[in-house]
């Protein structure tokens, strides 16, 4: 199992980093997800709630799955939030193969300074499966 799953752009240095948050009871290891979002000049972490038997940021893989089936590209945008919001993607694509993940983060929820950011990671239709999988093995399904 990979300790994080990380969405880098195809063009660009933008890139969406999820990491299990870090503890030492195995059965809580996904209680929250650490984020980090970079991208040239822009640098913002936080922590997302994860509860995975309501779907949680664990239905991620099958997020991933389905823009993986639809390479070919959708009408519309493909929407995925975590449970309470503080991190989105929103996601398009093109007649040429490109998919945008517009990145909403926000801080985490006890900060006492609220912020918010937003960022574009561009990917190639054929970074899908790929992505897809390791989702799959990043959250423990494979």
């Amino acid at each position: 199992m990979s300790d994080t799953l990380e969405i880098k752009s195809a063009s660009g240095r933008s890139a969406l980093e999820i990491a299990a948050w870090q503890t030492t009871d195995p059965a809580r290891r996904f209680d929250y997800l650490d984020i980090t979002l970079t991208a040239t000049g822009l640098r913002a972490s936080t922590r997302v709630y994860n509860i995975e038997h309501t779907g949680g940021a664990s239905n991620l893989p099958a997020f991933l799955e389905d823009m993986a089936s639809n390479w070919r590209g959708w009408r519309g945008e493909k929407r995925w939030a975590s449970i309470e919001g503080d991190l989105k993607l929103i996601c398009t694509s093109s007649t040429l193969g490109h998919i945008t993940i517009v990145v909403e983060l926000d801080s985490y929820v006890d900060d006492p300074y609220i912020w918010d950011v937003r960022c574009s990671i561009v990917l190639e239709s054929w970074q899908l499966d790929a992505l897809a999988g390791q989702a799959k093995r990043f959250f423990r399904y494979e």
